[in-house]
């Protein structure tokens, strides 16, 4: 007799090796243990299971009832929630995800045994139901076999299908020989993920997310022509194969048809929703000849383009499996860092334009690998979002930042105020508030001495929110500033009815202002708008006398950037104050 193959998915490693000992003496096959909700999704895309057992009250991104969710849109599993207690709201979500219950832990081995038994009975009598609606109604069965429920777009498993029917008429209608690939028309295979996909469900329930899905599918089909296949393959991940391309041009334009879908907001429940993409790109035949290779390694990019903080697309190229290899290490890493002390913070100071002193300073976090030594935060930053480290990281910046504003005050050092980058999710946590409550009361901070940036992507990706947490912080006296603005969406409209403080111009409009008449009269317009709505203007990157004297004549009120000071540690930064070095190397 075959033997049950179990996943366990607990974040309690005590608890998760007791209950596999258990099923092991009872005769089952544990096939792995895991302590996330993403680590279970990836498993059970990888591997053939009989049975789940799920923590409900996963940590990280996604709890167990919505990786339960995910998965049962993957593959018809059943799923046994496991729990220390349970609330009404718990049970009613786990009530709709269509699971099979839940057994208190620590679970007995009789319970278990009764537990399987009954499960797997019922899952067997439930798929030979379906087996039979199946074959009284085939050909509604078939449309479900081979479309989403949710989107009604063609599933991998019509996608494999009508691949690879596609090229072998392709391949019939010119002789393709080996030798002759050139006067091929190659196929590209686009794998889509949307960012952040999972506060929808979390701020809105699973019911818009759903909605939502819906919006997205309707939006890739206005790209559908008889060369263009659409596949919906996960929760929130699609494929897009565009068969008849015939060089890299063709292909970036390809990219660019789907990437201005994202374009505009998604309307949900009356509010304006903001998307951004991860996509991934395997070309055939150079890729691979194989459907499911194309989509692995389209897969394998779009993973790539999302670890370095995704709205961004890389093609797939063969060092991405050992980059992947690298990444997870490099996650295990991280999740040691704050204990080994390996992370510190630097410090920038900002300088007043009418003054020439220092009147700020920005937080800026640096970790020192052991081995790898400086690691930039563009790649261990976008990591921390993904695997739910950032609220723990962020804390922590947040609290040593506040400490050393506060030692600095001490010293008779002080400067107006230190500001701490906020992540998108940081800022969504229910308990922000709180936090902060908590961190400037440890360190007996005023708050107005604090400031939090926030990037446009992170406002605008759900309004209702912001609004909500912009007057939390602006009610504990915190001040917020506009970061990188004129990167993302730069609406005028939001910077006027937000209650902001401080408005950021990127570097990007800064370098060599001099001579790029296009960004200079951008970056004039934007310090005229901002000193209308009473909001100071930093100018971020300043690294030239040119570039400073632009900003002084257009009247910005404060500079930061590598021409007065690079970010420093404690030391070197105090030693600034003292000398009062930057003052003095503001030229007349």
């Amino acid at each position: 007799m075959e033997q049950i193959k179990i996943l366990i998915v607990e974040d309690e490693p005590v608890l998760a090796l007791d209950l596999a000992k258990k099923l092991r003496k009872l005769g089952y096959e544990i096939i792995d243990i895991v302590s996330t909700g993403e680590l279970a999704v990836n498993l059970v895309k990888q591997t053939q299971l009989d049975l789940i057992f799920m923590d409900i009250k996963l940590k990280g991104a996604i709890d167990g009832i919505e990786t339960a969710t995910q998965i049962l849109q993957i593959e018809d599993i059943p799923i046994v929630y496991l729990t220390g207690y349970v609330d009404e709201e718990t049970v009613e979500r786990a009530e709709h995800s269509g699971c099979y219950g839940y057994m208190l832990k620590p679970c007995k081995p009789i319970e278990l045994y009764a537990t399987i038994k009954i499960v797997l009975k019922k899952h067997k009598e439930l798929t030979k139901a379906k087996i039979s609606l199946f074959n009284k109604s085939q050909s509604i069965s078939l449309k479900q076999s081979n479309y989403n429920l949710i989107t009604q777009l063609p599933n991998r498993l019509y996608l494999q299908e009508k691949f690879s029917q596609t090229l072998e008429q392709q391949n019939a209608d010119i002789n393709l020989q080996y030798n002759e690939l050139h006067d091929f028309k190659i196929a590209t295979i686009i794998y889509l993920n949307i960012d952040r996909f999972y506060r929808i469900n979390n701020n809105l329930g699973h019911k818009y997310g759903n909605l939502l899905l819906q919006q997205i599918a309707q939006r890739l089909q206005t790209i559908l022509s008889d060369e263009v296949l659409i596949a919906h393959l996960n929760a929130d991940e699609f494929a897009i194969v565009f068969f008849a391309v015939e060089n890299r041009q063709q292909i970036l334009q390809s990219i660019n048809r789907v990437t201005q879908q994202f374009e505009r907001p998604f309307l949900l429940n009356k509010r304006e929703i903001f998307l951004t993409t991860s996509i991934g790109i395997a070309v055939y035949p150079w890729d691979s000849t194989e459907i499911e290779q194309l989509l692995q390694k389209a897969y394998q990019a779009m993973s790539q383009a999302k670890q370095q903080g995704g709205n961004q697309y890389k093609f797939y190229q063969p060092t991405v499996e050992k980059e992947e290899s690298d990444i997870l290490t490099l996650e295990t890493d991280l999740r040691y860092a704050l204990g080994r002390k390996e992370l510190q913070l630097y410090y920038q100071p900002q300088i007043s334009l009418k003054t020439g002193s220092i009147v700020g300073v920005e937080a800026l976090i640096r970790w020192h690998h052991p081995h790898k030594g400086i690691i930039s935060p563009s790649i261990f930053i976008p990591l921390a979002e993904q695997t739910g480290l950032i609220n723990a990281l962020g804390e922590w910046v947040l609290l040593k930042a506040c400490q050393q504003m506060k030692t600095w005050q001490l010293k008779s050092l002080a400067v107006d105020r230190i500001a701490v980058n906020l992540s998108g999710r940081q800022f969504n946590q229910v308990d922000l508030g709180k936090i902060l409550i908590k961190i400037l009361k440890r360190t007996q901070l005023d708050s107005h001495c604090l400031e939090l940036e926030l990037t446009e992507s992170t406002l605008i990706a759900d309004l209702d929110l912001t609004i909500r947490q912009l007057n939390t912080l602006k009610s504990l006296g915190i001040k917020i500033s506009v970061d990188d603005f004129g990167t993302g969406y730069s609406s005028f409209s939001y910077l006027q009815n937000f209650p902001f403080d401080i408005l950021k111009i990127d570097r990007s409009f800064i370098k060599n202002i001099d001579q790029n008449c296009k960004n200079a009269a951008i970056t004039k317009a934007l310090i005229q708008m901002a000193h209308q709505l009473n909001l100071k203007v930093i100018a971020e990157g300043v690294e030239t006398k040119k570039e400073l004297s632009f900003l002084r004549k257009n009247k910005c009120d404060e500079v930061q950037g590598y021409f007065f000071s690079p970010p420093l540690s404690v030391c070197e930064f105090e030693l600034l104050l003292q000398k009062h070095q930057v003052a003095k190397t503001i030229p007349n």
